[in-house]
């Protein structure tokens, strides 16, 4: 650059020179992507978000980095070496601004203050951890509907997660799959068998959103179980004139009892379960011995139990013993072959003359046995009565005045409240 005048006499000055330099042509800059590897920070990262890149601006220029979500806005700078720039010990962070797409720029101008064009991206920011609801679609489950759809819905999709992140209680899942990219997730629960409890799936493993945020635990469903199959038991022994079927069961089960007869199965009664664990119900019609008794029960969850099946007696006392076999089957005491006697024969004679009945023993009772006669009062006698060629109570026997009663008594029983009229 040089510079001349002349004085108004037309004399020349010495001319001034000196130099400048020129340098108009802006620098470039560049961003590196992905930033962060994978073009998302998620919350493992937003606190110290790594950005880098290049440029022709001289060594020691400042590279200004801005972060924003449209709202808010994160500076950070580095500076310039060999061409490269990177925020390295200064990293930015972003934790504050809203999930979503955000804009970084990088500016920086060289040494003579040629700004360069800025350069511009984007990262995803995702630090909030994804979260899940676990769902048992059935409320209970039992031996014949034993299994269950579940369902685990994330509120986002999600990796690394399969069946082993799941802790199952009284019950089991094979496996879970995904159709929709991870959001959501379903298996079958199948409950144990021959337990009375509760079921739970838990979401207890580790799973990440694509991301990395590590998702929450602890999301858990419950169902009702009861798999467990009582068969109930059906006494033999058919009791009160071959009509009561007794037997236990679980309390609040529903038996019934069918008869096997010539390859047909026969309705013979039902009975719910007493608290206590028996049940039992008169049949309309008295069981023959020998008769092929099968009884099943369904309990209230709707368990059907295995078939119980005996071979029927008559047992008139309960004891377990049939009649046949039994010296007492009516239970009262007194063996069956002495109440098939006539232990005791007692002739009363009565005469009527004009008073009251005169009443004597003609004969005692049969050793061991005692026999008892109510004399009663006025025109009554209180007793058992045979006469010649009739029996019954001693009614319409006309005008006999002396007739012969024949009873019979066993140990201490008495004969009483039967009245005869002459």
């Amino acid at each position: 650059v040089t510079a001349d005048v002349s004085d108004a006499a037309g004399n020349p000055a010495v001319q001034a020179s000196t130099t400048v330099g020129l340098d108009n042509a802006a620098p470039t800059i560049a961003i590196t992507t992905p930033i962060e590897g994978d073009g998302v920070v998620n919350a493992a990262e937003d606190g110290d978000v790594l950005v880098a890149g290049t440029t022709d601006a001289e060594d020691g220029q400042s590279v200004t980095v801005t972060f924003t979500d449209g709202t808010t806005t994160v500076t950070a700078t580095a500076t310039v070496a060999s061409g490269a720039w990177s925020l390295s010990g200064a990293e930015a962070d972003i934790s504050g601004l809203t999930n979503g797409t955000i804009t970084v720029t990088a500016d920086v101008s060289d040494a003579a203050g040629n700004p360069a064009v800025q350069a511009s991206t984007t990262v995803g920011l995702d630090n909030a951890a994804p979260t899940a609801t676990v769902a048992i679609a059935a409320t209970a489950l039992n031996d014949g509907v034993n299994t269950s759809e579940v369902t685990i819905t994330f509120t986002e999709a999600v990796t690394g997660f399969d069946v082993n992140d799941l802790t199952i209680t009284n019950g089991a899942i094979a496996s879970v799959s995904s159709s929709n990219g991870g959001t959501t997730w379903t298996g079958t629960f199948t409950a144990t068998d021959d337990i009375e409890g509760t079921g739970s799936v838990e979401l207890t493993g580790a799973y990440t959103d694509v991301a990395g945020n590590t998702g929450a635990t602890g999301a858990s469903d419950t169902v009702a179980i009861d798999t467990r199959v009582l068969t109930p038991t059906i006494k033999p022994g058919i009791t009160d004139q071959a009509n009561t079927v007794s037997g236990t069961g679980e309390a609040g089960a529903e038996v019934t009892v069918n008869m096997l007869e010539g390859g047909l199965s026969t309705f013979v009664g039902t009975a719910t379960v007493w608290t206590d664990g028996n049940w039992s119900f008169v049949a309309a019609s008295p069981i023959a011995d020998e008769a092929v008794l099968v009884a099943t029960q369904q309990d209230k969850a709707g368990n059907r139990s295995f078939a119980a099946q005996v071979t029927s007696f008559t047992d008139t006392d309960g004891d377990g013993t049939r009649d046949t076999s039994d010296t007492d089957a009516d239970g009262d005491g007194i063996s069956d072959t002495a109440e098939a006697q006539r232990e005791s024969t007692v002739v009363v004679t009565s005469s009527k003359d004009g008073g009251p009945f005169g009443v004597t023993l003609s004969s005692p009772a049969s050793t061991g046995y005692a026999a008892a006669v109510d004399t009663g009062s006025g025109d009554q006698i209180n007793l058992q009565s045979t006469a010649e060629g009739e029996t019954g109570t001693g009614s319409g026997l006309g005008t006999i005045s002396t007739v012969t009663y024949d009873f019979n008594t066993v140990a201490t029983e008495t004969v009483s409240d039967v009245t005869i009229s002459i």
